[in-house]
């Protein structure tokens, strides 16, 4: 708490994106503490300095996203007035996210001036680390992923996530949520764009999610003898096997969010790769 206090001193707009992603049990202890009570701690800091508004970065799985039985996981849309994941059944990581609004929330009844944001899975240039979904289409790229997995997500390039939310410090309106969306597309789709752009043939044999399911332990094994991270874990086959059919027609109405073509960050994600020695 202090370290925000220093940090948010004259600080006129605040972006809070400090966040932990659980896609593992043996990570779940880490969602709470940072999620929730570190979104308290900052919430906290700003009303103490005054902070004119704060922009308060959650997630898509923030909301209750049921699962989807066919492939390309078509569902009705989910759009901002859907219910969040705080439930039993709901997974650490999502649950924690939809509590962190519910500390802002109560925090905007309580006087402050905040909006909410909620970004889909994030790709695109200047990804050092690289990220988990950044690690996971370099391996497509590099010829070391055989199959794909049943399943899809909702695809938006980093840049429309930083214009989106700048454009709702600027315009968003106190209290309300705006989904920072951008393409649905199953794995199989996905694949097709990242053929085009890379130039490298992709995988054509679709694993079905009770094969995943079955095979998921004995890459995690590996994974952990390789000292990677897993990304095919139980947590995240529920995660795909889900609805990503996120609407952002909130956010193009009222703050004039308009995500690029898939094909454009694809291009500019793989030349940023190669520039950076990932390719």
């Amino acid at each position: 708490r202090g370290s925000l206090d220093r940090a948010f001193a004259g600080a006129e707009v605040v972006y809070h994106l400090a966040a932990h992603i659980s896609i593992s049990p043996e990570e779940d202890h880490r969602c709470e503490p940072v999620n929730v009570e570190g979104t308290r701690n900052v919430v906290a800091a700003c009303r103490a300095a005054g902070v004119r508004r704060l922009v308060h970065f959650s997630s898509v799985h923030a909301l209750w996203a049921e699962g989807v039985s066919h492939r390309d996981g078509a569902s009705a849309p989910i759009d901002e007035r859907h219910e969040l994941a705080d439930r039993p059944e709901a997974l650490p990581y999502d649950r924690s996210k939809a509590r962190g609004e519910k500390v802002v929330l109560q925090a905007v009844a309580e006087g402050l001036d905040a909006v909410i944001v909620n970004p889909g899975a994030v790709i695109g240039r200047h990804d050092y680390r690289p990220s988990a979904q950044g690690s996971a289409l370099l391996d497509w790229v590099k010829g070391r992923v055989p199959a794909l997995v049943e399943g899809g997500y909702n695809w938006v390039d980093v840049r429309d996530v930083v214009s989106g939310s700048i454009a709702a410090a600027e315009r968003g309106r106190r209290g309300e949520r705006y989904l920072l969306t951008g393409h649905p597309l199953s794995f199989r789709d996905l694949a097709k764009h990242l053929e085009a752009s890379s130039g490298v043939r992709m995988p054509r044999f679709v694993t079905p999610l009770w094969l995943a399911r079955m095979a998921s332990p004995a890459v995690i094994a590996a994974s952990k003898l390789m000292k990677s991270r897993p990304l095919m874990t139980p947590y995240a086959l529920q995660i795909v096997a889900c609805n990503y059919h996120f609407k952002y027609d909130k956010a193009a109405a009222e703050l004039g969010y308009q995500p690029r073509p898939i094909e454009d960050t694809l291009t500019d994600m793989l030349s940023w790769y190669r520039q950076a020695g990932y390719l």
